[in-house]
C-alpha cells in the first residue's frame, strides 16, 4: 500500500547484492473462521485463529525454499508468534523444578535440624495469602500483568526462604551455646530481626518505586510486589520466632538415636567445656572472617574507600548510561525471526518497514463543516516546517504524507496539481489515494521512515529529540497539534 514504485533499488537490496526483501502487506483480515469440533465444522468470530494459519502457512513457504536460496521470515507479527510457541517459559519452569530441591538441600544442610524445615515452607505459605488477600483490591483499582502473579510468587520464595535462613541458623548457632529458647528468640527479634526489616524494608522501597515511572504495568506490578515484600517480611519477624518459642523444644527435640557425634559429645561436657569447644572451632572456621573484620574494626575510612575504589570503574560508566527499549534483547538469541529482524537491521534501513507516525491535528476545528486549516496553504507551510526539522534531527530515510511522498517534496502549488485533473495521471491517483489514507477529518498523518532499526539507545535518543522538536513546532503553530507513536515509540 505504502511502497510505491518510486522506492529507490537500493532500499530493497542489500549492499552486496545477495539479499532482498519482500514485503508482505495484508490488507484484509477476515472476521469469521471457520474450524472443526467434533466432527461438525464451527464457524465463529476468530482472528486469532486466522492468525495462526497465515503463520502456519508463511513457516511452510519457508521449509521449500527456492533451489540456491534461503528464505527468513521476520517481522512483529512474526516474532509474537514464534514468541508465543517458544519454550523457553517451559526450559525456565523446568530449571526453577531442579533448582528448587537443590536448594532446599542446601537449606537442610546449613539449618541442620529437619523439623525445623516446617517453618519455611508455612511462612510462605502465610505471607502468599496475605499478600493475595491485600492484593485483591488493588487489582479492581489496576488490573496487573499477567506476569505479575508468578512474579510475586517467586519474590516470596526468594525472600521467605532466605529470611527463614537468616532465622533458622542463627537461632542453631544460639542453641548450640545452650542459650534458653526465650533469651534466644529475643536475640531474633532485636538482631536478626532488625537485618531482615532493613533488608525487606529496602526492597519494597525499590518496588514501590515503580509508582513514579509513567507506566501503567510497571505501577500494578510495583504494588503488588512491594505488598508481597512487606507480608514476607512481617511474617518473617513475627510469625517465625513467635512459632519457635511455642514449639522450639519439639522442633529441635533430638530423634532416638539420631544427632552427631559432636552433639553427642557436647552432651557430656559441662558447659565451661563447651563453651571452649564451640568457640574453637569458631575461631578455626571463621579465622580469615575474623581477620577481615578486625581490620574493618581498626581503619573504617580504608575499609570504605577500598569499597568506593572497588565499585569504581562502574560508578565512572553511569553518567554514560543510555536508555534502551530493545525488546528483542529478553527473547532467545536463536529465535529465527529475531535473527532475521537483526540481519534486516544491519543491512537495509529498516526502520521503513516499522515507521515512527506523527498525527498532526487542526485546534480550531471544532465547528462543524469547517475545513481542516492544515489542508490549506498555512497548513502546508506548517507541515513542511515540521518535515524540515526532523530532517535536522537526522537518520531519517523518507516520510510518507501530504508534504512528502517518500523522497519528494509537496509544496501548496504541487498539492493543488496533483488533486486536480491537469497534472499527471499517475500522481493523480497516488495522491488521491495518500490523501484519502492519510487525512481524516481534522488529524493527518505523517509516517516517518528512519535509517535504523527503531530500537536501543540510537532509538530513544532519536524519539527525545523528537519529541523535543515537536513541543517547539506546537509553540510556533498554537493552533496545531502533534503527536509521536507508532510501534516503534511504544517500544522505546
Amino acid at each position: 500500500v505504502h511502497l510505491p514504485e518510486s522506492i529507490r533499488r537500493q532500499k530493497l537490496v542489500s549492499k552486496d547484492e545477495q539479499t532482498t526483501i519482500l514485503v508482505l502487506l495484508p490488507t484484509k483480515f477476515p472476521t469469521m473462521a471457520t474450524f472443526q469440533h467434533e466432527g461438525y465444522n464451527d464457524t465463529v468470530f476468530a482472528p486469532w485463529l486466522y492468525r495462526k494459519q497465515l503463520m502456519e502457512f508463511l513457516h511452510g513457504l519457508m521449509d521449500r525454499p527456492p533451489l540456491g536460496a534461503e528464505l527468513q521470515l521476520t517481522g512483529n507479527p512474526v516474532i509474537e508468534y514464534e514468541r508465543f510457541f517458544d519454550r523457553s517459559i517451559e526450559l525456565l519452569m523446568h530449571a526453577e523444578v531442579f533448582c528448587l530441591p537443590l536448594a532446599l538441600l542446601i537449606f537442610c544442610r546449613l539449618v541442620g535440624e529437619i523439623r525445623l524445615l516446617i517453618l519455611p515452607p508455612l511462612i510462605v505459605v502465610t505471607s502468599l495469602a496475605a499478600a493475595s488477600a491485600l492484593c485483591v483490591p488493588l487489582a479492581h483499582w489496576t488490573p496487573p500483568s499477567p506476569d505479575v502473579p508468578p512474579t510475586m510468587l517467586s519474590v516470596l520464595l526468594a525472600l521467605g526462604l532466605d529470611y527463614a535462613l537468616f532465622m533458622l541458623t542463627r537461632f542453631e548457632e544460639n542453641r548450640s551455646k545452650d542459650m534458653e529458647i526465650s533469651a534466644n528468640v529475643s536475640i531474633l527479634i532485636c538482631e536478626t530481626g532488625h537485618t531482615i526489616l532493613v533488608s525487606g524494608s529496602l526492597i519494597a522501597i525499590a518496588f514501590f518505586g515503580a509508582l513514579t515511572l509513567p507506566e501503567q504495568n510497571l505501577h500494578s506490578a510495583g504494588e503488588v510486589l512491594g505488598i508481597t515484600v512487606v507480608c514476607c517480611m512481617l511474617f518473617s519477624v513475627s510469625l517465625c520466632p513467635a512459632l519457635l518459642l511455642l514449639f522450639g523444644r519439639w522442633l529441635t527435640a533430638p530423634a532416638c538415636g539420631s544427632g552427631s557425634d559432636q552433639e553427642k559429645l557436647s552432651g557430656k561436657m559441662s558447659g565451661s567445656e563447651r563453651e571452649a569447644l564451640f568457640s574453637g572451632e569458631a575461631n578455626v572456621r571463621y579465622q580469615g572472617w575474623f581477620r577481615l573484620m578486625r581490620l574493618v574494626q581498626r581503619w573504617p575510612n580504608g575499609a570504605v574507600a577500598a569499597v568506593f575504589l572497588l565499585f569504581l570503574p562502574v560508578t565512572w560508566q553511569i553518567p554514560r548510561l543510555q536508555g534502551t527499549a530493545d525488546i528483542y534483547a529478553a527473547l532467545p538469541k536463536d529465535m529465527p525471526s529475531v535473527l532475521a529482524m537483526r540481519q534486516l537491521g544491519s543491512e537495509f534501513p529498516a526502520g521503513q518497514f516499522d515507521p515512527y507516525t506523527i498525527v498532526l491535528r487542526d485546534r480550531s476545528n471544532s465547528a462543524e463543516g469547517r475545513p481542516n486549516a492544515l489542508m490549506t496553504e498555512k497548513g502546508y507551510e506548517a507541515m513542511l516546517q515540521l518535515c524540515n526539522m526532523l530532517d535536522q534531527i537526522g537518520s531519517v530515510d523518507s516520510m510518507l504524507g501530504p508534504v512528502r511522498l517518500l523522497d519528494q517534496t509537496v509544496d501548496w502549488q504541487k498539492a493543488q496539481l496533483y488533486r486536480s485533473s491537469v497534472g499527471p495521471a499517475s500522481m493523480h491517483k497516488i495522491y488521491g489515494t495518500l490523501l484519502d489514507t492519510h487525512v481524516n477529518g481534522s488529524a493527518v498523518l505523517l509516517q516517518v521512515f528512519v535509517k535504523f532499526l527503531p530500537r536501543g539507545p540510537r532509538g530513544a535518543a532519536w524519539l527525545r529529540a523528537a519529541r523535543e522538536g515537536l513541543r517547539l513546532w506546537e509553540g510556533q503553530h498554537p493552533s496545531f497539534t502533534a503527536s509521536l507513536g507508532g510501534g516503534a515509540a511504544l517500544v522505546v
